[in-house]
């Protein structure tokens, strides 16, 4: 079910000195949060009051950890209830007057659009500035991913959904050749490797 009557986009503060930038489309949440010298992505979904997803630093950081996290929205507030991973906050505060981040510079490729995995899913890429993300779609399995576009290469994060038989997530490092999107890297069971635009 979509949630609409929880909306927790904007600029919270973390208890470990970070700002972090929340999205939310439905019941699905993302973050970018930076702090002094780290960066961290995080992608989850909402049921009810609870959260659960997984988050990765990015290349920006001087730590490169990653893992899973549950929260719960309690008061007004996120709370951490678990995870796994060296994640430092764990309560965040929304920002009455935050500051907006500068964005950076937008790519001069646009990937938004339908794609065509190799593991015989479609993926439905939605691309605004340097970030992306997408829902891919198969047989028995749904994913999501976010991520940021530096020069040829994509880094960010995915999770399996609820609708899948199986629950995994992990990290996928992408590079664009040839009007392809080939995979470089990655953690956990990621079966696609070679995505075409449709």
């Amino acid at each position: 079910p979509t949630r609409t009557d929880l909306n927790l986009a904007g600029t919270w503060q973390g208890n470990d000195g970070a700002t972090y930038r929340i999205r939310q489309v439905g019941n699905q949440i993302s973050w970018i949060g930076r702090g002094g010298n780290f960066e961290n992505r995080f992608i989850g979904t909402i049921r009810g009051n609870r959260i659960s997803g997984s988050w990765q630093d990015t290349e920006r950081s001087q730590a490169q950890n990653s893992g899973t996290l549950i929260l719960e929205v309690r008061d007004g507030q996120l709370v951490k209830v678990s995870g796994q991973g060296a994640f430092g906050g764990t309560v965040w505060t929304r920002s009455q007057t935050g500051q907006q981040p500068t964005p950076a510079p937008t790519p001069s490729l646009d990937l938004s659009g339908r794609w065509q995995g190799n593991d015989g899913a479609t993926y439905r890429i939605r691309q605004v500035g340097n970030q992306i993300s997408w829902i891919g779609r198969g047989g028995n399995f749904e994913n999501r991913f976010i991520g940021t576009i530096r020069g040829n290469r994509i880094s960010g994060s995915w999770q399996d959904t609820e609708r899948s038989q199986t629950q995994n997530s992990g990290t996928l490092i992408l590079e664009i050749r040839d009007g392809q999107l080939v995979k470089v890297s990655g953690q956990g069971a990621f079966t696609g490797s070679r995505w075409t635009r449709l």
